[in-house]
């Protein structure tokens, strides 16, 4: 076997379980940035000005959706799972109240393009969830953890 083909070594106490989380955000924020720019730049040309702001606030309101869960589940992560889920289920309802709330005060606002808001948005979601999938699939963390000499003597 060759050096290349051997796994890497990784230290499982430089790697936690929310580092895929940390690297997602990151992807996701990264991704979001490039899509607005990209809509932004799209629409302002299509529309002027209100494409312009029809995109932005699409990707904010998009990206921000997705995003928002997975800053939830990192900041969550050393409390008990009970808790974690309260507060995951707690924070995903807010969420949609204020989605559905917002949605409502955009419908009557008329410098937006609501065709760009909303194409904008899908595309952020998706786009913010492929590239958080990616991040954690490629994460390479230990899924086995060994036991110090010392761990090992105490439980014989």
């Amino acid at each position: 076997m060759s050096e290349a083909s051997e796994p890497a070594l990784i230290n499982s106490n430089d790697v936690t379980a929310i580092t895929p989380l940390q690297k997602a955000i990151r992807y996701g924020a990264l991704g979001l940035l490039v899509l607005t720019v990209i809509s932004v730049v799209v629409w302002g040309l299509v529309d002027g000005s209100e494409g312009f702001w029809g995109a932005l606030v699409g990707a904010a309101f998009g990206g921000g959706f997705i995003l928002f869960t997975v800053i939830v589940v990192v900041l969550t992560a050393k409390v008990s799972p009970t808790t974690g889920g309260a507060i995951l289920m707690g924070t995903w309802l807010l969420k949609l109240l204020l989605a559905m709330l917002a949605l409502a005060a955009l419908s009557k606002v008329d410098s937006l393009n609501h065709i760009a808001l909303g194409v904008t948005a899908l595309i952020a979601m998706v786009i913010v969830l492929a590239c958080e999938t990616y991040a954690v699939m490629t994460t390479k963390v230990p899924y086995v953890d060994t036991a110090s000499d010392e761990d090992a003597d105490d439980e014989l």
